[in-house]
């Protein structure tokens, strides 16, 4: 498996606002000087703890806390298949086996590994224009149990 990790510590400002996106940094979300050193020994001690627990547990014991942190959760998402293949809809969380639920507006898809991001998907109008994807936010979502409490 592969597990990217990315983390922004501290970002000059035109950069942040060239990303096109909304981004931030460790110092503008309050770390008072952030210590690169640390930080990396602090993610990757916490990560080695996760990673055997998940070896001994299985992503099922995980699931409960990565549902609760998931800030995707009944959003609009796009997602990026190995194959080019491009799957659009409400996110749903994770399943016990760690595979992403998106709900398509056809059917719910279980995907194991893709590009995830987490911006409202975008489509073409006639003339091909980007526009905002025709997601209801009400959607009935009757088989999500939502995030755990």
């Amino acid at each position: 498996a592969i597990i990217g990790i990315g983390l922004n510590v501290r970002v000059p400002p035109a950069a942040l606002q060239s990303v096109g996106q909304p981004a931030t940094d460790l110092a503008r979300a309050g770390l008072a000087d952030p210590d690169r050193n640390a930080i990396l020994a602090a993610l990757l001690s916490e990560l080695a703890s996760t990673l055997a627990r998940f070896e001994r547990e299985g992503f099922s014991a995980l699931r409960p806390q990565w549902q609760a942190h998931s800030a995707g959760h009944r959003k609009p998402v796009r997602v990026v298949l190995p194959d080019g293949d491009v799957v659009r809809g409400r996110m749903l969380g994770v399943d016990d086996q760690g595979a992403l639920r998106i709900d398509t507006g056809e059917a719910v898809r279980r995907i194991f590994s893709g590009e995830f991001d987490p911006r409202p998907p975008r489509s073409q109008d006639a003339g091909g224009r980007s526009r905002q994807a025709d997601l209801d936010p009400a959607a009935d979502l009757a088989d999500d149990p939502g995030p755990p409490r």
